[in-house]
C-alpha cells in the first residue's frame, strides 16, 4: 500500500493500522478554522480520542514538512498540558503560526511517559544527499534533545550494508526500511520515541516528513557498487607487492603530502589532478630517489576513492629507506613503522 506524504497530522493519519514496525499514538486533529468556529467542539472529545491527559499540543501547519522545505522547528508544541491548560496551549501553538490560516491543524496526542531513548532517523544522510540510514538519538527521557539540535549519539551505515544494526537501533532502522516502502523509496526522516513498558520496549514514530536534499541522490545499487570497488580497490592495495618492503598499507589524509591540508579530504576534480601531476604522482618519487632512497618512480604516492585522496603509507615510508640497504632491515623497518601507526593512528600527522 502507497502512502503520500501531507502535513504533520495528516501524515499520521494516512499511517494509521497501516504502519507493522512501529506505534502511532491516539490523535486529534482540528483546523483554525474548526477551532475558530466552535472551539469547545474540538476539545469535547479528545478524551475519548486521545485518553486522559497529560498530552502535547503540536503544530501541523501547511508551511512544514513539505517536498522542498521542512520549517523544522518553527513552529511551537506544547508538552505536558493538563485540561485546564488545553486551550491556551492550542492557543500558543496557532500564534506560532504568525496567526494561522484557515486550512493550518492542531495535534493533540497523549504525552509519552517512561521515554528510554529518542532521535530521529533518516533515510539518507543529510549533508552528502548518500543513501546512507543515520540515526541521531539520545538514551533517558528528555525527546527534545536531539530535535533541538543539541547532539546526542550519531550512528550511520550503508544502504545495502550486509552488517546487523546494533539490537538498540534494528527497530528504528527497519521503521526507516518501512517506511521508505510505503512512501516509495522518497528520502526522508522520522523522529521516534523508545518507552519502557511491560512488555518490552515500544517504538513509537513520533513524525514523518520528505527529507530535503540539495541535490538528487544516487541509487542504492549505485552505492553499493562503489563501495564494493573501494573495498576491492583497498584489498589490493593491502596485498605484498614485489618490489615494495613491508607486508601491508594503511591509508592516511594527513601523512606525508597531506592532501587532507594542501587540497583537503573533498577537493574539486581539478585540483586533485594538478596535485596528483605536479606531485605525487611522480616528482615526489623522483626527489627522494636523487637524494639517495629507494626508486618509486614508478608508484604514485596517492591514491584516490571516487575523489577522496589517501596517502598510500607503505610507499611513504619506503620512501625514506636508504637505497643500498639490505632488503630483509628494510622490510621489517616498514612493517615496524606501520604497526606503530596504527597502534597510534593520532601520529599520522607526524609522517
Amino acid at each position: 500500500m502507497a502512502v503520500g506524504f501531507s502535513t504533520k497530522a495528516g501524515t499520521l493519519v494516512a499511517l494509521q493500522g497501516v504502519l507493522k514496525t512501529a506505534r502511532i499514538a491516539p490523535l486529534r486533529v482540528f483546523t483554525v478554522a474548526e477551532w475558530r468556529e466552535n472551539r469547545a467542539a474540538c476539545l469535547s472529545e479528545i478524551t475519548v480520542d486521545v485518553g486522559a491527559g497529560p498530552w502535547i499540543v503540536r503544530s501541523s501547519c501547511a508551511r512544514e514538512d513539505r517536498s522542498t522545505y521542512s520549517n523544522a522547528g518553527a513552529f511551537v508544541s506544547v508538552l505536558s498540558v493538563e485540561e485546564a491548560g488545553l486551550e491556551a496551549a492550542v492557543e500558543q501553538v496557532i500564534a506560532s503560526y504568525g496567526g494561522g490560516q484557515p486550512i493550518d491543524e492542531v495535534l493533540i496526542q497523549p504525552m509519552l511517559t517512561e521515554v528510554i531513548r529518542s532521535g530521529v532517523a533518516f533515510s539518507h544522510d543529510p549533508n552528502t544527499c548518500a543513501p546512507y540510514r543515520v540515526v541521531n538519538w539520545s538514551e533517558g527521557s528528555d525527546t527534545a534533545i536531539v530535535t533541538g539540535g543539541a547532539g546526542g549519539q550519531l550512528w550511520q551505515q550503508a544502504a545495502h550494508s550486509p552488517l546487523p544494526p546494533p539490537p538498540t537501533l534494528a527497530p528504528i532502522v527497519a521503521l526507516i526500511e518501512e517506511l521508505l516502502a510505503l512512501f516509495g523509496k522518497v528520502p526522508l526522516d522520522c523522529e521516534f520515541a523508545v518507552a519502557a513498558e511491560a512488555d518490552g520496549e515500544v517504538l513509537s514514530l513520533l513524525q514523518v516528513r520528505p527529507l530535503v536534499l540539495s541535490r538528487q541522490p544516487e541509487s542504492e545499487a549505485v552505492q553499493a557498487a562503489r563501495l564494493e570497488n573501494v573495498q576491492q580497490k583497498v584489498a589490493r592495495g593491502m596485498q605484498q607487492h614485489p618490489f615494495l618492503m613491508g607486508r601491508r598499507t594503511v591509508y592516511g589524509v594527513m601523512p606525508d603530502w597531506n592532501p587532507a591540508e594542501i587540497i583537503g579530504i573533498r577537493p574539486k576534480p581539478l585540483a586533485l589532478s594538478l596535485y596528483r601531476e605536479l606531485i605525487t604522482d611522480a616528482i615526489w618519487a623522483y626527489q627522494r630517489h636523487n637524494y639517495g632512497y629507494r626508486n618509486l618512480r614508478s608508484f604514485p604516492l596517492m591514491p584516490h576513492f571516487f575523489g577522496l585522496p589517501y596517502i598510500d603509507v607503505r610507499l611513504s615510508f619506503n620512501s625514506f629507506i636508504p637505497a643500498d640497504l639490505d632488503e630483509g632491515l628494510a622490510g621489517r623497518l616498514v612493517d615496524h613503522y606501520i604497526d606503530r601507526l596504527l597502534t597510534e593512528p593520532t601520529l599520522h600527522d607526524k609522517v
